[in-house]
């Protein structure tokens, strides 16, 4: 026998047919002198199966002609075949073999598959349910009663799949023998599917696909960076909502963002959003790096739930002029129906530089120092002997350093029907890269739903968090002796020691200035 395997083109057929062997599929066919590659294309079309068959077994570019109608592919196919000497044979995997003819093999032993799929406590029978062993195109679907059959199945073990929308695939193996009806029962559990999600929408919810406003939505998932721990909620934001934009000022910890809904409206005055926290107004976003005037700085990320940004006119419809420039509604996690949970999070990472700055040496100052003096036409500074006996102090290094970051939140949630509650306590730390910055967070924050009777519910929301940030001069732009920072570092004088012979620190860099 010779057999080449080649797959030919498959569509999915009628799911009255599935539970019908691929031989005893249902084709019709009006051919009129079409090559016999283009014949066994169509019946492999309207079958739904695969037909491999080897070019020296069957005679692809022979004419033929077929009026049929309804016929099992089993007919259509000894109908094409004929003269051929190619036999028609099923392997376990459903799909159809043109081979020479098996003189003394033995017929295919074949058995069948049948069951029923019910769900809950009550063994409710489903009906439209797929079953499906794994792997093969052998497949039926659940009647009214729940029953299926798939007939015309090779002998052998195979996994079965039953799946239906809005329940968890049951899944067993089942051992086919010849000539007998093999039984496999399923039961499925229902599962909760989100078909209607809810946005906030600032004077209530909608389910997302009746939202006709410009509303861009940010889960927690999408919020949270797993590789990168998000230690203040503005860099959360970054790149995640269409149309907000998000930029940073300052690489300081905890140092504030820029964020723009809306453009900005003002060359003086706030463009920033206002934020809206389980929906009580906040202060309007700044894009300060005071943790007073920032409300984003006082929420730990893993306390979020969704955030939701208004961006069209509907923001200053519901909240006035401060609406004006977007508004961000945030909703915090709350207590869900179930067991209680105690869920601890916990994440650190370090913070370094990734390349400095060159700066000169001692001697390579003090050499152009004298170059600048001599051009001025006056004398220069530093002798030989003075610049050979230099040594260098490198202080844009000494003013860097590697700087850890740690996160850590612990929640209790849990309730039932009728009370439900969130407690979490988070705490934060970022060092700087340079030294004097830092910034800390400590938090807690407790949520609780009461369902008083089916029409009245009380709910509340109470958080305090603490946050503190130290920075050192910020940069200011200024030259020499007057500027701030790394700046300053890299313009002070590299041969003049940090202290002198009394031990104290000396602030002012020697002059060399022509």
């Amino acid at each position: 026998m010779h057999l080449v395997i080649a797959c030919l083109g498959m569509l999915v057929a009628p799911l009255q047919q599935l539970g019908a062997s691929p031989l005893d599929r249902p084709v019709t066919l009006a051919l009129e002198r079409v090559s016999l590659k283009t014949a066994l294309d169509q019946v492999a079309r309207q079958a739904g199966v695969r037909i491999a068959y080897s070019r020296r077994v069957v005679p692809l570019d022979r004419p033929v002609s077929a009026q049929l109608e309804a016929v099992p592919v089993r007919v259509a196919l000894d109908t094409l075949l004929q003269g051929t000497g190619a036999v028609p044979t099923l392997d376990r995997t459903g799909q159809i073999l043109l081979t020479d003819p098996p003189g003394d093999w033995p017929a295919l032993a074949q058995g069948s598959i049948t069951g029923t799929v019910r769900t809950g406590a009550a063994a409710t029978p489903l009906a439209g349910v797929n079953v499906i062993a794994v792997g093969t195109s052998f497949s039926a679907t659940t009647d009214s009663g729940g029953r299926y059959a798939i007939a015309g199945v090779p002998v052998g073990t195979y996994h079965l799949r039953a799946r239906s929308l809005g329940y968890t695939p049951g899944d067993t193996t089942v051992v086919v023998r010849e000539g007998l009806e093999t039984v496999a029962d399923f039961r499925l559990q229902r599962s909760p599917i989100e078909l209607n999600p809810i946005v906030a929408i600032g004077y209530g919810t909608a389910l997302k696909h009746d939202l006709t406003g410009a509303v861009s939505s940010v889960t927690a998932d999408q919020s949270e960076t797993k590789a990168a721990p998000t230690i203040t909620l503005s860099s959360g934001l970054q790149g995640k909502a269409a149309g907000v934009q998000v930029t940073s000022n300052t690489g300081l910890p905890g140092g504030g963002l820029r964020v723009r809904v809306r453009g900005t409206g003002s060359i003086t005055a706030n463009s920033e959003p206002l934020y809206v926290i389980d929906g009580l107004p906040a202060e309007q976003g700044t894009s300060s790096s005071d943790p007073k005037a920032n409300p984003l700085m006082a929420i730990d990320a893993h306390e979020i739930e969704a955030i939701n940004v208004l961006k069209d006119a509907s923001a200053t419809a519901i909240y006035g002029a401060r609406g004006a420039n977007g508004v961000v509604l945030i909703t915090t996690r709350r207590g869900q129906v179930g067991e209680s949970r105690v869920t601890f999070e916990t994440s650190a990472g370090f913070q370094e530089i990734a390349k400095t700055i060159p700066v000169l040496s001692g001697p390579q100052f003090m050499l152009l120092s004298n170059e600048a003096r001599i051009n001025a036409a006056k004398p220069p500074l530093y002798s030989a002997a003075q610049i050979a006996a230099a040594q260098t102090y490198d202080y844009p290094s000494m003013l860097l350093r590697t700087a850890p970051q740690t996160s850590q939140a612990l929640t209790f949630a849990g309730g039932d029907q009728r009370l439900r509650y969130l407690f979490s306590a988070n705490y934060a730390y970022q060092q700087g890269i340079e030294i004097g910055s830092d910034f800390a967070r400590y938090g807690g924050r407790l949520n609780l739903d009461a369902d008083v009777s089916p029409r009245f519910r009380v709910g509340t929301s109470l958080s305090f968090t603490r946050a503190a940030r130290n920075a050192p001069s910020v940069e200011n732009g200024s030259l020499g002796n007057s500027a701030n920072g790394i700046q300053a570092a890299m313009e002070f004088a590299p041969f003049q020691a940090p202290r002198d012979a009394a031990g104290g620190w000396i602030k002012t860099s020697p002059s060399t200035e022509p």
